[in-house]
């Protein structure tokens, strides 16, 4: 029986400022070793491992979540330098397409509320 318990805030190797060591082709494996019947993939970031980890998942039999987890700074010039960690998933392909696209600015942009 698949457990109801979902990790929704995964890190892989492609997350290079947190140092994780996880791969994600093993993201999928230990989700289903684990009785869960889906995982998210919410690098920091980018979405760069996003084809690998929907391959890994339709192999492995479990649902995938795609995510990010982005960087967003306050406009306010006192909270500059207190940045906020931001999870978001997307829901559906618009959802996802909206999620590289946020991914993408903030790659070529910087944090949002960054000046």
């Amino acid at each position: 029986m698949a457990s109801e318990f979902v990790h929704l805030r995964v890190h892989s190797e492609y997350s290079m400022s947190e140092g994780s060591i996880l791969r994600v082709g093993r993201i999928a494996a230990a989700a289903k070793a684990g009785g869960m019947r889906a995982v998210a993939l919410t690098d920091a970031g980018n979405m760069f491992g996003a084809v690998q980890f929907h391959e890994a998942c339709k192999e492995a039999g479990v649902g995938e979540i795609f995510g990010c987890e982005l960087e967003v700074r306050a406009e306010d010039a006192s909270a500059r330098n207190s940045p906020y960690q931001l999870v978001l998933l997307a829901r559906g392909q618009d959802g996802y397409r909206s999620l590289v696209c946020l991914a993408s600015l903030g790659a070529m942009r910087g944090p949002v509320g960054a000046k």
